[in-house]
């Protein structure tokens, strides 16, 4: 309900629409995500969330569609704040009412391989049998099969796990996220403290790692030294303050 949502830092609850009148009826409740993530996707001018979006006991899932390159910057936002369990990518065709992964032809395919067995381990069926029961050469249903396969190991373990983010890009992207933290006081909430921790030990990793050069290590190992001790100094001078 209401009360689970105020412990967290990014939620604001607007309305309650409606409440539920046994266990089996649910809330309806009006909110507005205050998470950086969520504003930094607001601020690509073309990427936009779209259902479905999900929070609960398990997590969060954050659905956005938008130009490849867009995509990628939000990704690259996405695991400088934490790291995300799975990031997927899947081309919309909007030209087509199916927005499924595979064509529906595929799926007939897929489906007919599956309900004969040929994904079980062993096979009970062979590719040569599913030719002669489609009428198709050999050759062509192994194909179509290996490219359903690439296909859905694509959807799930995508490139984008794997964005980079140069430097200069981290450091814009942080310092707009202080600023618009000072801006809307989340600066003062323990979430928003956890969220710096995280992104501190992303930029460590990404120190650690061998993509950038000794001199981009050294830069910004210091700017994000000097990033930290100003948030600790702004939050304890808040503290005084309040």
């Amino acid at each position: 309900g209401p009360d689970d949502l105020d412990s967290v830092y990014f939620i604001d609850v607007l309305e309650i629409t409606h409440k539920p009148e046994d266990h089996s009826d649910a809330w309806l409740i009006l909110i507005r995500l205050n998470h950086s993530l969520v504003n930094m996707n607001a601020r690509t001018n073309g990427t936009v969330a779209v259902p479905p979006c999900i929070l609960d006991s398990e997590g969060m899932q954050y659905t956005i569609q938008g130009p490849p390159l867009k995509l990628r910057l939000i990704t690259g936002v996405a695991r400088l704040m934490s790291k995300p369990d799975r990031i997927s990518a899947r081309r919309l065709d909007f030209d087509n009412s199916d927005q499924g992964i595979i064509s529906q032809k595929q799926m007939i395919l897929a489906k007919h391989a599956y309900d004969r067995g040929y994904f079980d381990i062993p096979k009970r069926v062979k590719i040569s049998e599913l030719a002669d029961e489609l009428n198709l050469s050999r050759s062509t249903i192994s194909e179509h099969l290996a490219r359903i396969e690439a296909i859905i190991m694509d959807d799930m373990f995508s490139s984008f796990d794997n964005v980079y983010l140069p430097p200069e890009e981290m450091k814009q992207i942080v310092e707009t996220i202080m600023i618009e933290a000072k801006d809307t006081h989340m600066d003062k909430d323990i979430g928003f403290s956890n969220l710096v921790s995280s992104i501190r030990n992303s930029i460590d990793e990404e120190i650690a790692s061998d993509r950038l050069r000794e001199d981009q290590k050294k830069d910004l190992q210091q700017w994000a030294d000097e990033a930290v001790e100003e948030f600790k100094e702004h939050q304890n001078g808040s503290n005084i303050g309040d």
